[in-house]
């Protein structure tokens, strides 16, 4: 009787293992079909079953896939920049890691062959990894966060996605390079308003609006952000 106790047990023990291992190798494979960015910037497998978060009113090449509970998240964003060479493109994540206040490691890399920065940092918890590459004046920027805990976990798998990423080689008319700064201004503009830095948020509203005269929303942010400013 004992015996026979002792082999449920182990049964049961045994499912449970394969079990966890089925559910752990069904979290770490990519998925069966490309995802298309829908503005025709870039085409990318991404991690099977992850959730996924596009931005349609975002003239951008925008989606950001996530995990149900674990907080990873793997982010694409694809937009006109003012610069078209490596040495701008260091520079500018120079310049975002000074606005940051941390050393964010950044790294003259090649990604799919073409020249690139790479960046790794840890802040608030959670680890991060981007790339950025250009085509013409086309930033491309792939970023991967987790939990420190997780980051490793994930990280196979995320290098196998990135491995996936192909960019189109996409002219932006100057229409719609403006439409991608007022897009990037506003975002700026929003991130300086929830981490308190309103005279930051009011320089980057400044400079869409200089794009932009008559736009609303940065209209709306800038006066935001002065009236925080005037209740400090």
């Amino acid at each position: 009787m004992k015996l026979a106790r002792n082999m449920s047990f182990k049964v049961v023990f045994v499912s449970i293992i394969f079990l966890c291992v089925n559910v752990y190798a069904e979290d770490l494979r990519l998925a069966d079909q490309q995802y298309i960015d829908p503005k025709g910037f870039f085409t990318i497998v991404p991690p099977d079953g992850w959730s996924k978060t596009e931005y349609p009113q975002d003239p951008r090449g925008k989606v950001a896939f996530l995990t149900a509970g674990d907080h990873v998240d793997l982010r694409v964003l694809v937009n006109a920049v003012e610069f078209s060479t490596l040495e701008d493109l260091v520079s500018f994540c120079q310049n975002v890691e000074k606005r940051l206040g941390i050393n964010t490691h950044i790294n003259r890399t090649t990604f799919d062959g073409r020249p690139a920065v790479q960046r790794t940092f840890t802040m608030k918890g959670s680890k991060f990894l981007y790339y950025d590459f250009l085509i013409g004046n086309v930033d491309h920027n792939l970023a991967y966060s987790a939990p420190v805990g997780s980051y490793e976990k994930f990280l196979s798998l995320i290098s196998k996605s990135l491995e996936t990423y192909e960019p189109a080689v996409k002219v932006v008319s100057d229409r719609v390079g403006d439409q991608h700064l007022i897009a990037k201004k506003k975002r700026l503009t929003e991130l300086m308003l929830e981490n308190g830095n309103y005279d930051l948020a009011i320089h980057y509203a400044d400079e869409g609006l200089k794009i932009d005269l008559d736009n609303k929303t940065l209209h709306e942010l800038r006066i935001r952000a002065v009236s925080k400013m005037k209740g400090k």
